[in-house]
């Protein structure tokens, strides 16, 4: 049987390796795609461990322990995306983009999504789930993980091999923003799926909103949330349309507020028993 601490260790020493490539180490040793697999797997133990302490425990103590998996997950989350040859492709490859760990394409050109800090800036922890959804999503989440870590390590094939770190990758991201509520990012969503689909606050809205990620239903905030949120993103969009990145259209004063108007008309209402 393993000791409890060797995977733990052999992980944390090989996530240095892309770590010190990031900050401009040239010199470091790349690890080999044994090592990259020798860590994915330490990755997956670790969290199949954690899980069981957090099952084991109660109250705030369980608390702390569903804190420490979630900053865990994190982790992995950055190591894998700093591993050799897992970068974007591209300003559509949003999946991959993080403002603090690749800057942007073409030298300092920004992708036009890549206006918040990313999962390399921390993710808030999901507060809002008991500890029995919180362990029943990451149990479901471990499943996926472990079977694709396995498919990498069974793979012969450079190329192939690399693809399936990728999509080890996006898993991880994605589960993390689904966890967070953020589905709606990669969800997509027709102009007539929306609300009072054919007035001029839904056709604004798809065509600005959906230049960055898909345009998120209408009753994902309350009337006041959409009012920060479109204040918010303003400035954002006038930021990247007047910097020239990526073609961001910027709308007009008139058509700002038609959005703004159309998200708050139908924003999300709590009924007085919530």
């Amino acid at each position: 049987m393993r000791h409890p601490t060797s995977s733990l260790v052999t992980y944390l020493a090989l996530s240095m390796m892309p770590l010190l490539l990031v900050v401009g180490c040239s010199s470091a040793p790349q690890p080999t795609p044994e090592e990259r697999v020798t860590a994915l797997k330490a990755q997956v133990d670790d969290l199949d461990r954690q899980l069981l302490v957090i099952h084991e425990t109660t109250g705030a103590e369980q608390q702390a322990v569903m804190r420490q998996y979630w900053d865990m997950l994190q982790r992995q989350l950055r190591y894998v995306r700093n591993l050799p040859g897992v970068e974007a492709r591209g300003c559509e490859d949003w999946t991959m983009q993080d403002p603090l760990v690749i800057g942007g394409f073409a030298g300092s050109r920004p992708c036009p999504s890549l206006h918040d800090d990313g999962p390399a800036g921390g993710l808030p922890f999901p507060d809002q789930l008991s500890p029995m959804l919180f362990q029943l999503m990451m149990h479901q989440e471990l499943n996926v993980l472990t079977a694709q870590v396995d498919a990498i390590a069974a793979e012969p094939t450079q190329k192939v091999r690399l693809d399936l770190i990728r999509q080890h990758y996006e898993t991880r991201y994605r589960d993390l923003q689904t966890v967070l509520g953020r589905d709606w990012m990669w969800t997509l969503r027709k102009q007539s799926e929306l609300p009072d689909p054919d007035s001029m606050g839904a056709t604004l809205f798809t065509q600005y909103c959906g230049q960055c990620h898909n345009p998120p239903p209408p009753k994902l905030n309350t009337p006041a949330q959409w009012g920060y949120v479109t204040e918010r993103m303003s400035h954002i969009i006038e930021q990247q349309a007047h910097s020239g990145e990526a073609g961001v259209n910027l709308p007009s004063a008139d058509e700002f507020q038609l959005i703004a108007q159309y998200l708050m008309t139908h924003g999300y209402r709590p009924t007085p028993s919530e």
